[in-house]
């Protein structure tokens, strides 16, 4: 009987050793990155994230991302842009320690949306430890 309560309270402390592990292990906030060409019509970008690759997938972001607009010179001269607008969005509602597939989709000055890609896979980053 008493072998019986030693082997359960061994059983019991690793448990708790296995999950107090796991405490100070920290994920960063998933980010996506990307680059757009050709922005003539273009209002801005809708994020959306799905737990697989064939969804469903559900908006993340309540503002869409708005697209880079050409800033005038101080001359006057023609405005320009660099040859790629590059954008980045932190998905600060997903879960860090979680893997989630997003789709990004262009919507036009009228309204119209067009998926820009495919899912894209983002897997949980480990921090460093402090």
């Amino acid at each position: 009987m008493k072998w019986l309560l030693v082997i359960a309270w061994l059983a019991a402390l690793g448990t708790a050793s296995a999950k107090d592990a796991d405490v100070g292990i920290r994920h960063a906030t998933p980010v996506l990155h990307w680059t757009s060409k050709d922005e003539k019509g273009v209002y801005g970008y809708i994020i959306y994230r799905s737990a697989s690759a064939d969804g469903p997938f559900l908006r993340v972001n309540k503002r869409i991302v708005p697209a880079v607009r050409p800033k005038p010179s101080v001359s006057g001269e023609a405005a320009k842009l660099p040859a790629d607008n590059r954008y980045e969005y932190e998905d600060s509602s997903a879960n860090p320690a979680k893997t989630y597939y997003y789709s990004i989709d262009a919507v036009s000055r009228t309204g119209l949306s067009k998926q820009l890609t495919r899912p894209i896979r983002r897997e949980p980053r480990l921090l460093p430890s402090n």
